[in-house]
């Protein structure tokens, strides 16, 4: 039985092109890869040999297939500083009803929105206190449930000291400031 020997430019060739794919993956690994973050796998060249001419011994398909190298993918994870986080609303974004509940001065409850507007309050209504208030006897700030803050913001601008939670038969989704009097920031219009 004859021993099959491939001609010296079959084992050459294979060889060099096993070389070249060495020297291209080291090459990709010492520069990073790619300028893309895609990181995926992809098959290394190996080298395939073939069955020489005068083969006639049957032994068979020597062809080896190329097997995929995985490459691991890296997660970047930005450090907490960089995470942006939304800021909670400002206390002053909530709603306000301001009412008044004099029966001496109808501007009363218009001069407590306008003491509000200059003071960076956007979303502002005002009106007469309704059956809503009727237990209310003095100026105060009544607020919903998640809305305290604004509720004692509002209060000092208008210096009130009476902050307390909203009564049921008040509205839910807003701060509602009840004028029984004239505070001293209020000057009269």
């Amino acid at each position: 039985m004859k021993a099959f020997v491939p001609p010296i430019w079959l084992i050459a060739g294979a060889v060099a092109a096993v070389a070249l794919g060495v020297v291209g993956l080291g090459a990709l690994a010492l520069t990073g890869g790619s300028d893309s973050d895609d990181v995926t796998a992809k098959p290394t060249p190996t080298a395939t040999a073939t069955e020489g001419e005068g083969g006639d011994e049957g032994e068979g398909d020597d062809t080896a297939t190329p097997t995929p190298t995985p490459t691991p993918t890296e997660e970047v994870v930005p450090a907490p500083d960089s995470i942006p986080v939304e800021p909670p609303p400002s206390p002053r974004s909530y709603g306000v009803s301001v009412l008044s509940k004099s029966t001496t001065d109808d501007q009363l409850a218009a001069d407590g929105y306008v003491h509000l507007a200059h003071r960076g309050w956007g979303d502002l209504k005002s009106g007469n206190c309704s059956n809503a208030c009727a237990s209310v006897t003095g100026n105060g700030v009544f607020y919903p449930p998640g809305m305290e803050e604004a509720a004692r913001e509002a209060a000092a601008d208008l210096g009130l000291s009476t902050v307390q939670p909203s009564l049921p038969s008040m509205r839910s989704d807003r701060v509602s400031v009840v004028l029984v009097n004239r505070p001293a920031v209020l000057k009269p219009s």
